[in-house]
């Protein structure tokens, strides 16, 4: 199922998986969508178009997603009987439907979640939207309502399309589907959850070098969209990483500090380090660097129940405002000790999103006033944390990422709650009371931690990117853009955009003649295994 045909990115992976799965012995079916949504699908949204251009546009994003559809399909060597369109099971009487179910979602005087089809639509429909506007009330009682309803429409619209393509074609064991938290995608994986068939998810390598030519694959009905690799992490048991599967995760680090990825919201890595001078850091004193994560993203994951791991806000603090606030006044009483606090990109304008957050607007009222040693860095500075942690002698966060990247350079991690981190929180120092954060920013900070951060990070990383992650290739030049020279990423994207007649086939037939894979995806699509560790 593939209602994003359009984002080549995802989609020359996804083909040469159903090429590679068809040469197999599998015989496979598609599911496309051919331009039913009247919202902002996942294509729209990735391209920045509004509802008002969506009812205007000339339909060029339909268009092309339908072509790369057919692509994909002939790649697959699918039948023209076994080529779908949504819009083969839509009827007149199902957009009446869908559209009932809104008018009566709209009527509510509290709107509950309302089941649909045997889907909380109201709760299914909020994640993009929550994501785009960067708070659940802004998305779903603000000013993103207009696109809320919308989403909710196209929703409660999938849900009508899985269920009567499914009554009319019940002979598949299993559904693959990328990205199956995000709303209409999730709306078809429970249908067809519901009716008994297997989901198995798909998704990017979290490596961002192997973003487009490796995926997360696992059993969506066991794990839904939390990745099962934490349950495997045993920090006593230290193997041998092999060289080359260093050399995975040092392209990893190389793609983060180069700061081109949309995934990273860092400024690159600095040549020439001038950190300490540009925020003013006390080389003499013992610092921590306190890593703001986006709460957004967190809460939306908690109230769409999309990623059943999510403990936010934990036991240890009621939330990261109470965090920042208790540990600021513990290095008040401390003048020996200065923390830097680097509140997340995501909360302000930036090269992905150009709204600040209700949370950004916040955090820059509590930080207006800092005790001396304290001190803050803002996205406006223009700084790359990846400088900054030359200059601290531990990284502090809740659930960030910064953590791990910092963890693997071999610098003291502590998370304040080890409910809250995606990744293992045996990597670092954690705990689950106030008094056992605080003695270990203490012992941090004063050089009294012996443990081994670095080779516990590269022992997760070598779990969680490696062995939980298979090759499948991708569209050209892949692992390699994030480090390319920006006119040439452009060029490509380019070609990609307005020429995808004449690129995206070339660039599919490149791929299977050329592109490596190493068939671990077999393992669970067409073996049964629950996921890429088993």
């Amino acid at each position: 199922m593939n209602s994003a045909a359009g984002i080549w990115a995802h989609s020359a992976s996804d083909s040469l998986l159903l090429n590679r799965l068809s040469h197999s012995g599998a015989k496979i079916s598609t599911v496309s969508c051919d331009g039913v949504f009247e919202g902002l699908c996942a294509v729209r949204m990735s391209r920045n178009r509004t509802l008002r251009e969506v009812q205007h546009a000339s339909g060029l994003d339909c268009k092309d997603c339908k072509f790369t559809s057919k692509l994909t399909s002939l790649a697959a060597r699918v039948p023209a009987h076994s080529k779908h369109w949504l819009g083969d099971f839509i009827t007149a009487l199902s957009r009446h439907e869908a559209k009932s179910f809104l008018s009566k979602w709209q009527s509510m005087d509290s709107p509950p979640s309302l089941e649909f089809g045997g889907v909380n639509v109201p709760q299914v429909a909020a994640y993009e939207v929550a994501l785009k506007y960067k708070s659940w009330e802004a998305a779903t009682t603000g000013e993103g309502l207009a696109d809320y309803m919308a989403a909710i429409h196209d929703t409660a619209l999938m849900v009508l399309a899985a269920h009567e393509f499914f009554r009319t074609h019940s002979r598949f064991s299993t559904l693959l589907i990328r990205s199956p938290h995000y709303s209409t995608n999730r709306a078809f994986a429970l249908v067809a959850k519901n009716r008994g068939i297997r989901v198995v998810f798909l998704d990017g390598s979290p490596n961002i070098s192997e973003d487009y030519t490796h995926l997360m694959i696992w059993d969506w009905g066991l794990y839904s969209s939390s990745n099962p690799a934490i349950s495997y992490f045993d920090p006593s048991v230290q193997e041998e990483i092999g060289t080359s599967e260093c050399a995975r995760i040092d392209s990893h680090l190389q793609a983060l500090q180069a700061g081109k990825s949309h995934k990273v919201y860092s400024e690159p890595k600095a040549t020439v380090n001038s950190t300490a001078g540009s925020l003013a850091i006390d080389v003499n004193k013992p610092s921590a660097l306190l890593a703001l994560s986006s709460t957004d993203e967190i809460t939306t994951s908690l109230k769409t129940n999309s990623h059943p791991r999510v403990k936010y806000p934990g036991t240890v603090f009621q939330d990261q405002f109470e965090w920042v606030q208790e540990t600021v006044a513990w290095f008040r009483d401390r003048p020996n000790y200065q923390m830097v606090i680097r509140v997340h990109p995501r909360e302000f304008p930036n090269k992905r999103e150009a709204l600040t957050s209700p949370a950004g607007i916040r955090w820059e009222q509590e930080l207006a006033k800092l005790p001396p040693n304290v001190l803050l860095n803002h996205p406006k500075d223009g700084l790359s944390i990846y400088d900054i942690f030359e200059e601290v002698n531990v990284v502090v966060t809740g659930w960030s990422s910064a953590g791990l990247e910092a963890a693997i350079q071999g610098i003291p991690l502590i998370t304040y709650d080890s409910d809250l981190p995606g990744y293992p929180s045996a990597i670092g120092l954690s705990g689950k009371s106030k008094s056992e954060y605080f003695e270990n920013l203490e012992k941090a900070l004063e050089g009294q931690v012996s443990k081994p951060f670095k080779k516990n990070a590269m022992q997760w990383m070598n779990l969680w990117m490696n062995m939980g992650t298979s090759r499948v290739g991708g569209r050209f030049l892949a692992a390699k853009r994030n480090l390319l020279p920006r006119w040439i990423t452009l060029s490509l994207e380019g070609l990609d955009r307005y020429l995808y007649f004449i690129y995206r086939p070339l660039d599919l037939l490149r791929g299977i003649l050329i592109e490596p894979t190493d068939r671990r995806y077999e393992k669970v699509i067409l073996e049964g295994k629950k996921d890429l560790y088993q």
